[in-house]
């Protein structure tokens, strides 16, 4: 049964997993989306778990259906999070997170590596992709950070 509360936020009343604190309790709509969660028997992980799950996968490809089944989270949820905490959708995260990982790699390579190899390392199917999205982030070609002297 919904409630509405004077804040207009969306309320539920579910069965007391204790008796004694009542017949019911109330919550909001995260809290029963964990409860729906936990009785489906899907595992909610924190975002910080989730943050660290990117930085984990490397080249691996990641679809926002990966994010929602790895957190336990809906994609609406997901998109809430990471625009609350990063200001970009949590595709944009991922993107962002392999760019910063190749600019580290660039940056540290050594002679003989290519953008090709760096670009299939951090998971982009080809060094023009990555080449694109590089210079929308950085204002520059990855090419140009990699013929820079290494200290």
């Amino acid at each position: 049964m919904a409630l509405t509360n004077p804040n207009k936020r969306e309320l539920e009343r579910i069965p007391s997993p204790m008796p004694s604190l009542g017949a019911e309790l109330v919550v909001g709509p995260r809290e029963l989306e964990l409860v729906t969660a936990a009785v489906r028997g899907r595992r909610s992980v924190g975002l910080d778990d989730l943050v660290d799950f990117i930085h984990a996968q490397g080249s691996a490809s990641l679809s926002l259906s990966d994010l929602e089944r790895r957190s336990g989270y809906s994609s609406r949820q997901l998109q809430r999070l990471f625009r609350a905490r990063f200001d970009c959708t949590p595709m944009q995260f991922v993107r962002r997170t392999r760019l910063e990982e190749g600019l580290r790699l660039l940056q540290i390579a050594r002679a003989g590596d290519s953008v090709v190899a760096v670009s299939r390392s951090i998971g982009y199917r080809s060094a023009s992709a990555l080449s694109a999205d590089f210079q929308r982030r950085y204002g520059m070609k990855p090419s140009m950070v990699l013929r820079q002297p290494k200290l």
